[in-house]
């Protein structure tokens, strides 16, 4: 979705096979699947809800579902904050003659928080804002992969302060950008995305919001991931990791945390530095078990299982594996193999 935050790292594909349907069974598969079928329908097909300010949003969406927000007599300026529980969320904007305003899908992943700005008109991209745009009437959210296990998100519309001034436009203008290039995944696309990412950290810490730093800080260090620059990553996620302890224990900072951590253990990984690597994604592990983000526990546990198969560790590497084949089955989701 639209926005700049922490990105995954490109793990090798983890395929999930599960049993084929034999005989009878296969009348109870086909079966199931027609009903099934007939519900993903209907959840798609469910009148838009109201979304008023102040007023936040919390569901579960699955895979095939879209949920419809109608917005109402809401005008701007005012901010759409979505806070991806476990989701990766893409969203559309309707107006109300029914048209497509922009939809969004940036490179933020499962977790973490994206902001929409309306201020009379429409933030777009690094381009332009559209002038005068047509109202939103409706906001409609899906999940942005085809094969994700289901996760929770919020929406919340908070009334602006009033229009942005010069230096937080530009900041905005920065971040917006290089989530946009971020979202091309491409080399040139991330490449790009790293200026002006780069640009970004430093108009945040300018204006002195350290929340937006550290999501900034989070995602450059993914987009030098992304290109292979190992050192560059480890260390901004080893920053990340530290700005986001220094937010406090608010939900938001403690989740992006562990991901700051186990990203660490990962470019950790590539450098060779295995102890040090399973040091931070024990820390990474312990803290997605106690907040029940079992999705991102059992990613602990495969890259757990690459250090310890580096080390010679068979025996270790081969339980690890198996339990977060096991925890990826048992959530449904066969994005990994």
């Amino acid at each position: 979705m639209l926005g700049f935050g922490p990105m995954p790292h490109c793990a090798p594909v983890r395929r999930v096979t599960l049993p084929a349907a034999l005989g009878p069974a296969a009348t109870f598969w086909l079966t199931t699947a027609v009903w099934l079928t007939i519900a993903v329908w209907l959840a798609a097909a469910a009148p838009a809800v109201a979304l008023d300010l102040d007023r936040p949003a919390e569901r579960t969406l699955a895979v095939g579902e879209t949920h419809s927000y109608r917005l109402g007599s809401v005008t701007g300026p005012f901010r759409l904050i979505a806070e991806q529980l476990g989701i990766d969320l893409a969203i559309e904007i309707i107006a109300r003659d029914g048209s497509i305003l922009a939809t969004f899908d940036g490179p933020v992943d499962r977790w973490g928080v994206e902001t929409l700005w309306f201020d009379e008109r429409l933030w777009v991209d690094e381009r332009q804002w559209i002038d005068n745009a047509p109202s939103p009437q409706r906001i409609d959210v899906r999940a942005s992969r085809p094969r994700a296990a289901p996760g929770r998100y919020r929406l919340t519309l908070e009334p602006a302060e009033g229009p942005l001034d010069a230096s937080r436009r530009e900041a905005e203008r920065a971040t917006t950008t290089a989530a946009r290039l971020a979202a091309e995944r491409t080399v040139d696309g991330w490449r790009a995305a790293r200026v002006h990412a780069r640009q970004a950290r430093i108009l945040w810490q300018e204006l002195e919001a350290p929340r937006r730093l550290a999501r900034t800080v989070h995602a450059l260090a993914a987009l030098h991931q992304q290109l292979g620059e190992v050192d560059a990553a480890a260390e901004l996620f080893d920053e990340a990791a530290r700005r986001w302890q220094s937010l406090g224990d608010d939900g938001e900072a403690r989740t992006l945390r562990a991901l700051a951590l186990g990203e660490l253990g990962v470019a950790r990984i590539e450098r060779g530095e295995l102890d040090q690597a399973r040091q931070a994604l024990h820390q990474a592990l312990t803290r997605n078990l106690e907040e029940g983000r079992r999705f991102e526990a059992a990613g602990n546990r495969m890259d757990l299982g690459l250090a310890a198969h580096r080390q010679g560790d068979l025996h270790e590497a081969r339980g690890l594996y198996r339990q977060a084949l096991a925890t990826y089955r048992e959530l449904g989701d066969l994005t990994f193999e």
